[in-house]
């Protein structure tokens, strides 16, 4: 199918912030890769927007938070979200993302 062509790892490093509520980490978006895996460490600073209202998502204990969009015809898409600063850590999390961008079901790539 071609979906691996279109692939990327990220590792984030994220050190303890003295002044977290003068700082943002990542600003408000929402991922436009079809599928994203995240795997956070037990700190967390993930937030999700619902209804107007910034909502924190704890790490699951054993478990990964997992976003798609294309896969699902825009029937499960992707969250606007945000990642805070703490003053604790440092703080680590990974994401393996499958881009859209790059996927193409014939099994060619995007220009």
């Amino acid at each position: 199918m071609g979906c691996m062509e279109g692939h990327a790892f990220g590792c984030q490093y994220y050190p303890p912030c003295p002044e977290p509520d003068r700082t943002l980490v990542q600003a408000k978006h929402c991922d436009p890769d079809f599928l994203t895996i995240l795997l956070q460490d037990q700190i967390g600073a993930l937030q999700v927007l619902h209804e107007g209202h910034w909502i924190e998502i704890p790490p699951p204990a054993d478990g990964v938070t997992v976003t798609m969009q294309l896969i699902t015809n825009d029937k499960l898409k992707s969250f606007e979200h945000r990642v805070l600063a703490n003053r604790i850590g440092p703080r680590v999390s990974v994401a393996r993302i499958f881009s859209a961008a790059h996927f193409n079901p014939t099994g060619s790539t995007a220009p």
